[in-house]
């Protein structure tokens, strides 16, 4: 391939070089004839007195055009090698990216690289709601979750919303109490997933009797 583009870029040059030849020929010739006097038609033709006036305007007009051919064949050449470099780069590395694309779509599709799996366990409540999580475990179809009543009231626990499971309770949670909530007959996942899901407390207070709820989020592993 190399070597029949190199023989055809040279068969260019050759061509191109050789009709730069002729033109200077007959810029010579013009020239000549001009600085000797010949007449346009018929006539003898007195002898050249300006041999070195046709040298002086001929040479630059052939190295010019010279100097041309070269570079028309220099650049060809340099496009020819950028474009085969091209050619070989994708062809010996385009496996091996493709081998890698696929092990990261395998490893995506399988949840390896889900960002969940790297989170640590929380449970977090808004610290103006008064109430905490101090710990929880979960199952495929249950949450127990040990709660704290630290907000300086008596509350009452109206129900309580992990993602799509939800239990209603009717729980006095006077201050300073602590009680574990469990939720049941839930779908969290198979054993060894991780999850986050939102997790919401309707609670009221016992003296004012409004009704309330904290909002917050538990990332477990399911057990």
């Amino acid at each position: 391939m190399i070597d029949g583009s190199a023989a055809a870029d040279r068969s260019n040059a050759t061509s191109i070089y050789g009709s730069a030849t002729a033109i200077s020929r007959g810029v010579t010739a013009t020239t000549s004839r001009a600085l000797s006097g010949v007449a346009p038609s018929g006539g003898t033709a007195p002898t050249p007195k300006h041999s070195h006036a046709e040298h002086r305007v001929a040479l630059p007009v052939k190295r010019s055009l010279a100097w041309c051919c070269r570079v028309s064949l220099l650049n060809k050449s340099l496009a020819h090698r950028k474009s085969q470099a091209a050619m070989e780069f994708l062809i010996t590395y385009g496996w091996a990216i493709l081998v890698v694309l696929a092990a990261i779509a395998a490893l995506a599709y399988f949840g390896v690289l889900s960002p969940s799996r790297f989170l640590p366990e929380s449970c977090t409540l808004p610290s103006t709601s008064g109430l905490a999580c101090l710990d929880f475990t979960f199952t495929s179809s249950s949450a127990n979750l040990f709660l704290v009543n630290g907000g300086g009231r008596d509350l009452w626990v109206n129900s309580i919303e992990v993602g799509s499971c939800s239990a209603v309770f009717g729980q006095a949670f006077p201050d300073g109490a602590s009680h574990v909530f469990v939720l049941s007959g839930c779908d969290f996942g198979s054993a060894g997933q991780k999850i986050k899901q939102p997790f919401v407390v309707s609670y009221s207070d016992i003296i004012s009797n409004f009704t309330k709820s904290a909002s917050g989020s538990i990332t477990a592993s399911i057990s």
